[in-house]
Parts: structure tokens; sequence; C-alpha cells
């Protein structure tokens, strides 16, 4: 049944359409409406026309109305109307609440992350006086909150047991004038109730009219227990309007205790939120299946701003199946400027770090203070997977790279890590870890020991790797090589670039030599040290090997020789374009060379030749031709 309101119950009028049904037809439709909750009677939209606490024409009685819509046509001069209830107002149950439709406002269009909306309608706490009083409160199902400046309160938005709903295009904290006017307590508050869970709302979403500011709070969003599956996207929480100014809440930016199957952000167009300078950016305890993805904390979208964390950027307790980034374009984060780490993990379990920047946006750096990622206490936590889209790229911080204070399972495999003021991968204690006899010790990650590296050399146009990996006898390990274009400084044991994989088994002694080439001079840039990493099966990877130097060019082919019996045997890496051996009876300015006699062989990776002596009593001297 579709009515128009204004200013008022008694102002509502049905359709013409309604006047002509047969009082017969219209009991049918009140009975319909009663069976079926789905259905509710409504009394169509309601248009506030005043300003004041109660009475006709009121936000109060408009939510009172049983009307499905709300909608505004207040003065507009001063541009900003503000309404100050006295008592808290009625909850929405299946309403849209829209600010958006006071003339002259406008919702947001900026699609980066900034928001131009201009907000003309303004919800403010101060009469109501201390308790727990939210300026809104949306139970039930179906309601839509859209287009208001919501503040001063001690909630600012409340969802009870709430269900599909969206609450999107407001300013939860920050005033009109750009400057917080806190609700005492959360921005925005989601828990449930007797009534059941708290699920499937959307604060924000990715269009740029979906925005939220949620600045200037205790928290900015809380999802409490029992809020499950909503979904925050395309937000600001903890700036100003241009996502470059501090305006942080004064504890999480977002916090969820206890939820499950809640999604943070998301890997499609404008479904990232912004969440900077508050205590900590994103705080998680006791969730299960939370996904953090495609989100800026700590910097502003359009590179680095002062908006980092005063304690860790993202920190997790008792979390489990946490996915934070994802191999899917555009699902990684950018976690930067962290008062202590960017990622700090406590007990976490079964978890996912992939494809994030960590201390840099891959321009200016954006170094978390205590370093990139830390756990402690945490099993099977995965920090990359050795494949380019599941890297993390944890560059520029102030402390470790990748930090493993307790704890074991956790594979840090295939990521880039380079130019932390830290080791790479650090096992505590602090610092270079040495290896032990047959892998003994215990630790985080079982102390697992890292390969020794013997040689890099380019070598007949590929690339040779060398080393031993000594460890626990007759187990299976993943040798993980990265390159770097430096070590030492306070850069050493990390590997910019990851580049192989490789598969060995020790022996009974612990022993797995290793030697393999890798086709193409060019799988790697010219110059710069190698080091690589060792996982066991169960995922415990072990800190960076000492790097070794690969040189820029191939050395030149050294000529070995060896006297066997009344023969010599010369010898040579084997290379395209055999170079020819040649001989000279002694050596000086007027020394004359010729070619020796006989053609080489091919023995495993070298030339060989053997010659009888060619001057009676043995002397003589050898090289390979010049250029060769």
């Amino acid at each position: 049944m579709e009515m128009t309101c204004q200013s008022g119950p008694e102002n509502c009028y049905p359709e013409p359409s309604m006047k002509h049904l047969p009082l017969r037809a219209i009991r049918a439709l009140l009975l319909i409406a009663i069976l079926l909750p789905g259905l509710p009677l409504r009394a169509g939209t309601y248009v506030v026309t005043s300003t004041a606490d109660s009475g006709p024409g009121t936000l109060r009685e408009a939510l009172g109305s049983g009307s499905d819509r709300i909608e505004f046509n207040l003065p507009i001069q001063p541009p900003v109307q503000t309404i100050r209830p006295l008592t808290p107002l009625p909850p929405l149950d299946g309403v849209i609440l829209d600010g958006f439709s006071q003339p002259g406002s406008q919702p947001n269009t900026d699609a980066g992350l900034a928001d131009n909306a201009l907000r003309l309608i303004r919800l403010e706490g101060g009469l109501i006086g201390p308790g727990l009083t939210p300026g809104l409160q949306l139970v039930g199902h179906n309601n839509e909150v859209r287009g208001l400046v919501i503040v001063g309160f001690a909630t600012g938005v409340q969802l009870t047991s709430c269900r599909d709903s969206i609450v999107a295009g407001c300013s939860i904290g920050l005033d009109v004038d750009g400057l917080p006017t806190a609700n005492t307590g959360d921005g925005l508050f989601l828990e449930r109730s007797v009534s059941g869970d708290c699920v499937r709302n959307r604060i924000g979403g990715p269009a740029p009219a979906d925005r939220n500011i949620i600045s200037g709070n205790r928290r900015g969003i809380f999802l409490f227990f029992g809020a499950n599956q909503n979904v925050i996207q395309g937000n600001l929480i903890g700036t100003d309007a241009t996502g470059r100014l501090p305006r942080g809440n004064q504890f999480q930016g977002v916090m969820i205790q206890s939820g499950n199957d809640n999604l943070i952000g998301g890997s499609g167009p404008g479904e990232g939120n912004l969440i900077g300078a508050n205590w900590s950016d994103l705080e998680l305890l006791g969730d299960n299946r939370t996904r953090v993805q495609g989100n800026h904390l700590g910097t502003a979208a359009a590179g680095p701003a002062a908006l980092g964390a005063q304690f860790d950027e993202v920190v997790a307790n008792t979390s489990r199946e946490l996915t934070l980034g994802g191999t899917l374009p555009g699902a990684g984060n950018v976690i930067g400027n962290g008062g202590r780490h960017g990622v700090s993990l406590h007990g976490v379990e079964d978890s996912v770090v992939l494809g994030n920047w960590i201390g840099s946006d891959g321009g200016l750096p954006i170094p978390n203070a205590n370093g990139g990622i830390r756990l402690d206490t945490c099993h099977r936590v995965m920090i990359g997977d050795a494949s380019e889209a599941g890297a993390n790229r944890i560059w520029m911080n102030l402390g470790p790279g990748v930090s493993i204070a307790s704890g074991a399972e956790n594979p840090v495999r295939g990521n880039s890590i380079w130019g932390n003021r830290g080791p790479g991968i650090d096992l505590d204690p602090s610092g270079p870890t040495p290896n032990d006899p047959l892998d003994a010790d215990d630790g985080p990650n079982r102390l697992q020991n890292h390969p020794d590296l013997v040689g890099a050399n380019r070598v007949a146009g590929s690339i040779e790797l060398t080393g031993k990996l000594h460890s626990t006898p007759d187990r299976t390990f993943a040798l993980d090589f990265h390159w770097g274009p430096d070590a030492g400084g306070g850069f050493e044991f990390a590997g910019r670039e990851w580049f192989h994989s490789l598969s060995v088994r020790t022996d009974a002694a612990g022993d797995a030599p290793f030697g393999f080439l890798l086709p193409g001079t060019d799988v790697l840039p010219a110059g710069g040290w190698v080091t690589a990493t060792a996982t066991d099966a169960d995922g415990n990877t072990s800190e960076f090997a000492p790097p070794v130097w690969l040189a820029a060019t191939e050395p030149p082919a050294r000529l070995q020789l060896r006297l066997s019996g009344q023969e010599l045997e010369l010898r040579w890496p084997a290379q395209p374009g055999m170079p020819a051996v040649e001989f000279s009876p002694a050596l000086g300015t007027g020394a004359e060379w010729g070619t020796a006699p006989g053609s080489p062989s091919v023995e495993g990776t070298d030339f060989l030749l053997k010659l009888p002596f060619i001057n009676p009593d043995g002397s003589g001297f050898f090289r390979l031709a010049p250029g060769g």
C-alpha cells in the first residue's frame, strides 16, 4: 500500500486507486500482511520537515510512523541542519533513512580513497547526556542509512541482531568542519542479542557514494560476538575527508571479537578501506575466517602519509583461518608506518599472509618501527607461497623482515624481503642463529638449519649453484633461492627476489649436497648476492643462509693440468665455442704458440684432452686460445 506523507502521519494519504478497493479486498491485504512477516504494513515515504525533538514532521515521529522510507526537506538555510534528540530515538526496522534526499546534498563521487560528499543532515547527541545511547539503532532486517553526519553520542550507529542492512555515505565521528566531534564509544557497533546473530550487513561499499568516514571515535567499527558474515568496504577509518590527514579513533580502527566469516575490504575496485592513525588500525580477537584484502593500513592510497598506527598496524590474537591478502589481483594490502610491527600475530593458527606490501608501497618507504611481520605462539601460518602472486614484499622496515618468537610449522617461502634493518627472517633469539649438528635443537620453527652455499657462478651460459644442507637425517626439504643487490650494512641475510626452488633429501648423516645449473645468464641481474632458506616437510622455514657473491660476468675458463704416468691430462669447463689448446716450449717475448695435437673428449661438465709429453724433458706451457 503506497502512501505519501508530509510533516506527519495526519497528512498521509493513500493513492487514489486504494479508495475504490472493496472492503473485502482491503481485509485480504491486511490478512496477508499479518501472516507474512516479510510483508509488513508500511506507510510509504515520510518526509522530515522539522529539526525539533518530537512532534509533526520530526525524525522521531518518522521513525515511529511505520514508514519504510524517510527523506528530508528541511530549510536550506543554514546549509547544515542539526537534529539534537533529547532521548533515544526509536530503532530502525526495515527502514531506508536517506540523508542525501535533503536539497543541496551530494553523495561522494571521488573514485580514489577520498571523499567529496556534501552531507547536510547532522544528528548530534549532546543533549541526551551520558550513557550508552546510540545515535541510531538498527534491528530487524533490510535497513539502510545514508548521507548523515552522526556525532556526539555514546555509539554512532548500533546494529543489534540486524540482518542484511547497509550503512553507507555517512560521516560518523567526523563533523562537518572536518574535525572530530567524537562519539564517546564506537562509531559503529555490531552485536547479537537473544533475537539472533548480526549477519550479512554492509558498512560502506565499493561505489564512491557508499563511502563512510569513521573517525575520531573511541573505536571506529567494533564487531562483537555473533557479528558474522559482515562486509566493511571502501571506507575512510581514522582520517579526514582527503584520506591524508590523521583523525584517528582513540583505540582500534576496526576490531572484531569472536566474529566469524567477516570481510574487511576485497580484491575488486573500490572495495579496499583506508584505515590509519588509530592506536591499532585493525585488531582481531578470537575470530574465525576473517578476510582482510585490498586495504591501505597506515598509509594513503596516493603515497605515504602520516597515518601510522601508534601500536601495531594489524594485530590478531587467537584467530583461526585468517586470510591477510591473497593471490588474486588487488587482494594484497599495503601496510606501513606502524609504531611497532606491520603485522603482529599471537596464537594464530591455520592462516595465510599473501601478496601484501609491508613497509613500502613499491615507491617510497613506509617503514614499521619494529619490523614487518611478527609471529608469537603461531602454528601453520603461511607467509608467501613460492609463487609470484603469493609473494609478500617486506621492505624497508626498521627491524627484521619476518621474526618468529615461538611456534612451529610456519613456512616463509617465495617472498621479497629486502632493505630491512635486521635479518630477513629472524628465529628468536634475535640475530643469526648458527646451524647445529643433525638439527637437534628446538625453538621457533624448530630452529631449522639453513643451507650452506659454496658458490654461485655463471658457467657456459648458465648459472651454477652449489652447496649443502645439513639437517635432520632421512628427511625431504624444500630449498628456496633468492637474489639481492646488496648484503651487509644491516641488510644481510635477505633476498629481494625469489628465483628457484629445489627438493633435496638428507642421508643418514643428515647431509644433502646440491649443485645445479639454471639455463640462461639473464635469470638473475648482473652482480649481486645469492642466499637460500630450507623448509622441512612440516613447514618449518629456516633463516636465510649467509649469502655468496654472484659475479656480473662469466669468469674465463680455467685450464687444469695433471700428470698421469707418461701422459698429460688437460681439463677445462665445457662451453659453447670450444677454444683450441695451444702449446709453447717457453715463455717470454719471443714465445711461439702452436695448436696442441689431439681432440678433446667430454667428461661430465668438462672437456678432457690427453697428450704425451711434447718436449722430451716434460717441460712446456699450455693455454686456451686467446678469446676462447
